[in-house]
């Protein structure tokens, strides 16, 4: 064989390799034809984008024609159930791909009629609303498919569980929708089997199941009752699955699956906190770590043993206080049940040491106490802890401190529906944190501590987010001569008044920072986002502290302007904000911090 004969295969295989493995990005997307939707909008929903600063997007022929059904359902769900989308692309010289997209909208469909039979545990309005289904209003099929098994779990809740449901479209001079459900019969619990306990005595899992053998099926029972299971903190994987019984179809049998995380674990931790640096009520933002041994299986209980040990540095507007740093030691035994009742209990013990803001010249603090506390979750993120604390200090250079003793009940409600816990666009939060120290508890601290917050954020266009910030709290029976004053409120920083030094609002003639009894506060910031992962922020901060609730009033508050440059990091945002004194513009601060200033 030739040596030409050889060359020329190798040099076709050479080239076909080398062109189906070329690198191509992005270059240009084109939209045509769209009348009712804009062009931005249609943008965001599709999967391959437009170079920015810092990214572009490889091109894949596959995700192009996936974008095509994507941008095709968008317009279905807006009604327009004649729409055709058309995608083509072209490669410029230095492999850029211009993309084409070319859509004929058609006409919006808008439903006349709806018209639901067989439905008798759910009215017909209760089924409109749950598939979506709104006379008058653009016609969403895909919406409605979606939504169809939220309306088979809406009635699996009323025992419901073999329903069936079809629904017809009909098209003329009006566009009705027919559904057509077939409930079938009442489902009852015949058996519930349990698996996956391993070592752990059933009558622990049993007991967090809310439905018993004979029960009428219930759904939401049966999620409350997965969700109590894992509040365990034993299990990693909580499943409980209906079978059906072949020769009775009203009766089904309970699988409940369970996956253990390991009993015994060493864990350590690491990245941004926020955290409570004193008895103040804005947390700090700092950076942290964390190791941890945990037997979550004590004793072949539910009960929970740990061993914690924290380290955090607050990030304040001088990245060099590391004499700040605060060291924290926790023992922790935590148990769903207490005393044969269903109370999420805790009792821990604690030591800590860190260097006090008002006196760094003095020898760093040491404080260590007991807590008994009770936790009720309403969601993820939304709870009410109770508990009962006791604490001591020590700084040996103030003879006051050692004599020291504070007993607290501790009240702390959290109400959070935002949409997303770091990078809020929508909802409200609302706390409530209050403390009753001494009086029948005794201890030589004697006063009430009650702080109301709330926040609200909105997208007011675009990606655009208004957040706002409303706090006011007030102490009620501190006496001035209780010396040193851990639990007065503070102002100043990253996450109150960034136009001042952390807790330096007021300072007292030494320069030390100065806590009142008697706090106001509120922020206002406009969310920016810019390109990549880059945004900034417009914010103004305003605040008081006061003696009495009199000198309290409005016109005392002062406020700090600025703005801010946020980077959008896999750990949350970290932010560099530039504050002005509005009462005085030479007062300036440059601020580093992490996560939202609230």
């Amino acid at each position: 064989m030739s040596l030409k004969k050889i060359l020329i295969p190798l040099i076709v295989i050479g080239t076909i390799f080398c062109a189906d493995n070329a690198h191509y990005t992005v270059n240009n997307i084109s939209i045509s034809g769209n009348e009712s939707i804009r062009k931005r909008e249609i943008k965001s929903v599709l999967r391959l984008k437009e170079p920015q600063i810092f990214n572009r997007s490889d091109f894949d022929r596959r995700i192009l024609k996936l974008d095509a059904i994507i941008l095709k359902n968008f317009y279905l769900s807006r009604g327009y159930l004649s729409v055709l989308v058309t995608d083509s692309f072209f490669i410029n010289e230095n492999n850029a791909i211009d993309i084409f997209f070319n859509i004929n909208e058609g006409s919006q469909t808008k439903l006349r009629e709806i018209k639901v039979e067989g439905n008798t545990v759910l009215s017909t309005k209760r089924i409109s609303r749950i598939l979506g289904l709104e006379l008058n209003q653009p016609y969403n099929p895909i919406g409605m498919n979606t939504n169809m098994a939220v309306l088979e779990e809406e009635f699996a809740q009323y025992g419901k569980l073999f329903t069936s449901i079809n629904i017809y479209e009909a098209e003329g001079d009006t566009f009705e929708v027919f559904v057509e459900i077939d409930e079938g019969p009442d489902v009852y619990i015949k058996d519930i089997t349990i698996i996956g306990n391993d070592d752990i005595d059933i009558h622990f899992v049993e007991r967090e199941i809310l439905i018993e053998s004979g029960d009428l099926y219930h759904q939401r029972i049966i999620d409350e009752s997965e969700k109590r299971i894992l509040e365990t903190g034993i299990f990693s994987f909580v499943k409980i699955t209906p079978t059906r019984i072949a020769s009775n179809d009203r009766m089904v049998n309970l699988i409940v699956e369970l996956r253990k995380f390991k009993p015994r674990e060493l864990i350590s931790e690491g990245g941004f906190y926020p955290f409570r640096y004193k008895e103040v009520s804005e947390e700090l933002p700092s950076i942290g770590g964390t190791l941890e041994w945990r037997n979550r299986n004590l004793r072949r209980t539910l009960r929970r043993f740990s061993v914690k040990s924290t380290a955090n540095i607050p990030i304040t507007e001088n990245l060099q206080e590391f004499r700040y740093i605060k060291f924290t030691s926790t023992v922790m035994l935590s148990s769903q049940w207490f005393a044969g009742w269903r109370l999420p209990t805790s009792l821990s013990g604690y030591y800590e040491v860190y260097t006090d803001f008002e006196r760094s010249e003095l020898p760093r603090i040491q404080k260590y106490g007991s807590k008994l506390s009770y936790l009720y979750r309403m969601n993820e993120r939304s709870f009410i802890q109770t508990g009962i604390q006791w604490e001591k200090f020590i700084q040996p250079d103030l003879v006051n401190t050692a004599e020291i003793e504070k007993r607290t009940i501790n009240f702390d409600l959290r109400w959070d529906d935002t949409d997303n816990p770091l990078n809020p666009g929508r909802g409200n939060k609302i706390t409530v944190n209050a403390t009753s120290a001494g009086w029948l508890l005794r201890g030589n601290r004697d006063f009430v501590k009650i702080d109301f917050g709330i926040s609200t954020y909105n997208t007011i266009f675009w990606r655009i987010v208004l957040a706002g910030r409303i706090k006011y709290g007030f102490m009620y029976g501190w006496k001035g001569d209780y010396d040193p004053q851990f639990d007065k409120f503070y102002l100043g920083g990253s996450t109150s008044l960034r136009g001042w030094e952390t807790f330096r609002f007021l300072e007292d003639d030494e320069n030390n920072p100065l806590g009142k009894p008697y706090r106001m506060m509120t922020n206002w910031e406009l969310r920016i986002p810019l390109l990549w992962q880059f945004g900034c922020e417009l914010f103004v901060d305003g605040g008081n502290l006061a003696d009495s609730f009199q000198s309290l009033s409005l016109s005392e508050i002062q406020w700090n302007g600025g703005a801010g440059l946020v980077y959008h990091s896999p750990l949350g945002p970290v932010r560099i904000d530039y504050a002005v004194q509005l009462n005085n513009v030479r007062n300036s601060m440059l601020i580093f911090g992490v996560l939202y200033a609230f």
